[in-house]
């Protein structure tokens, strides 16, 4: 997976003065995006785990059954 890095970020901008508040706006703003994209990761782990249990259990509820 390609990641924009700050340091991309900072490199795009080189020879420009920038002020440091909209730096630390791209800061929160890239920040506050990764947290979300790890948040949906853990959520769909989640429900991956939570679906391997169910069928492991719906497995041994057929063995038991026969």
């Amino acid at each position: 997976m390609n990641r924009f890095t700050l340091e991309n970020y900072f490199q795009l901008h080189d020879g420009k003065a920038i002020d440091f508040r909209i730096r630390a706006n791209k800061v929160n703003e890239l920040e506050t995006v990764n947290t979300s994209q790890r948040d949906q990761l853990f959520k769909r782990v989640e429900e991956l785990e939570q679906f391997q249990r169910e069928y492991e259990t719906a497995q041994e509820y057929e063995r038991d059954r026969s």
